[in-house]
């Protein structure tokens, strides 16, 4: 049910905080492409190959993504305004 509205949504923009290789945010996208929707993802995370290898596989996924980095200076990346915010295992210091 806490689900529903994002798939009311032409457009939702899914936005995964401490992505990692953001298993659960890209299968989303690609259902909600299924049902005909144009989802949309912000990943972020900290600049690792992961980050990299993402960039690659959502575009070779056609899922349009913009990607931020999490770094020592700057710990929480400006993050747009979203349909659905994921944050799960992310520690802070």
């Amino acid at each position: 049910p806490e689900l529903q509205p994002l798939f009311e949504k032409d457009k939702p923009l899914i936005l995964d905080f401490g992505c990692g290789m953001a298993q659960i945010p890209i299968t989303l996208a690609m259902y909600l492409k299924t049902l005909g929707h144009s989802p949309q993802l912000f990943l972020a995370d900290i600049p690792t190959f992961r980050l990299d290898f993402l960039k690659w596989f959502c575009q070779q996924q056609d899922l349009p993504a913009r990607f931020a980095s999490c770094t020592a200076d700057h710990p929480i990346p400006p993050l747009p305004s979203c349909s659905l915010l994921i944050a799960s295992e992310v520690l802070m210091a």
